[in-house]
């Protein structure tokens, strides 16, 4: 201990312990677990070294060598040494690369060839239009080859150029407003009818004529003679 060191050597025991664990820095001395205190160099100040003491010196400065380059202590570098190991062994191993997805493969329709469909696409075409598919198929085709128009998606194409039809046959099933100057019947109470606007709008406008008249409500040559027959018929009433 550094105070028996102290006695021995005749100097203080903080002289001691400062010069112990200066030595012990340096690599001069070694203090075992039992407290016994190893000199690395013994054997040539001495002279003489034993076979262990030289087999745990070298060890020792290959150790020292190891720290020394890395500045890691012995049990890090094992434990990154097997680390290393692990890593190797997981790069060796065959790992199956995830294969990229195969293009859907997708067929020539219509006379001209240019509708491209797949399998799965021509089921969902027939399952949705079952009694009029190829007509379809047909009219996209004709226009593609007469156009030189091209799509991605050609099931989309019909199915929006039938959406198109739907919305066209809905707007024909609507009943139009009937023309009622084309196909108003030509009865006496509508000559009568005719006859009484004649004559209210020539209190406004003497000087109206039947034929202005005629031009103004655009009467047919028939409704004119059956108006002029009824003015006829009034005035020889009067």
């Amino acid at each position: 201990d550094p105070e028996s060191l102290a006695k021995l050597t005749n100097s203080k025991a903080d002289t001691v312990k400062v010069a112990m664990d200066l030595f012990n820095k340096i690599g001069l001395i070694e203090i075992m677990d039992s407290g016994e205190i190893y000199l690395n160099q013994l054997g040539e100040m001495v002279g003489t070294e034993t076979e262990s003491a030289r087999q745990k010196r070298l060890q020792r400065s290959k150790d020292d060598n190891v720290r020394t380059l890395s500045g890691k202590g012995r049990l890090e570098l094992e434990k990154e040494i097997e680390i290393e190991k692990e890593l190797d062994i997981e790069k060796k191993k065959e790992i199956t690369p995830s294969q990229p997805k195969a293009a859907t493969t997708r067929h020539k329709y219509g006379e001209y060839k240019n509708v491209l469909l797949s399998d799965q696409e021509l089921e969902k075409l027939k399952s949705e239009f079952p009694s009029d598919w190829q007509k379809r198929i047909e009219n996209v085709s004709e226009y593609c080859a007469t156009s030189g128009r091209t799509y991605k998606n050609y099931l989309a194409v019909i199915r929006k150029w039938a959406k198109k039809d739907n919305s066209n046959q809905n707007q024909s099933s609507i009943p139009r407003k009937q023309n009622y100057q084309n196909n108003r019947p030509r009865s006496e109470s509508y000559v009568a009818m005719q006859y009484e606007v004649f004559v209210r709008e020539k209190q406004f406008d003497s000087g109206l004529t039947l034929t202005e008249y005629a031009k103004r409500k655009k009467l047919k040559t028939e409704e004119v003679e059956e108006l002029k027959q009824y003015i006829a018929k009034q005035g020889e009433l009067n």
